[in-house]
């Protein structure tokens, strides 16, 4: 997994904690799962919109660069196909 902040920065998290609460915490609230057309996903801030969240030009990019053509703002978790399936098997 990797987390994309607003500010442009990232970091890989080797062996991530996919469970619901951890995922929340990192995001700073209810998540919502962006599908991307490889399997691959973003994880976002249910409300960021809303609340008003920073946008987030870098995971703008990452989703539209990979079909998906939305806004994302706030901090955003990519996860590879393979840890989206974990993530489902966990849920």
């Amino acid at each position: 997994m990797i987390v994309v902040n607003t500010d442009g920065t990232s970091r890989d998290v080797p062996n991530p904690d996919l469970s619901l609460e951890a995922l929340q915490a990192l995001v700073g609230g209810y998540i919502e799962f962006v599908s991307l057309r490889d399997g691959s996903a973003l994880v976002v801030n249910e409300e960021g919109l809303l609340l008003g969240l920073e946008p987030n030009p870098t995971a703008t990019a990452i989703a539209v660069t990979k079909g998906m053509p939305v806004r994302i703002v706030g901090t955003a978790l990519f996860l590879s196909r393979r840890e989206v399936q974990e993530s489902d098997d966990q849920g």
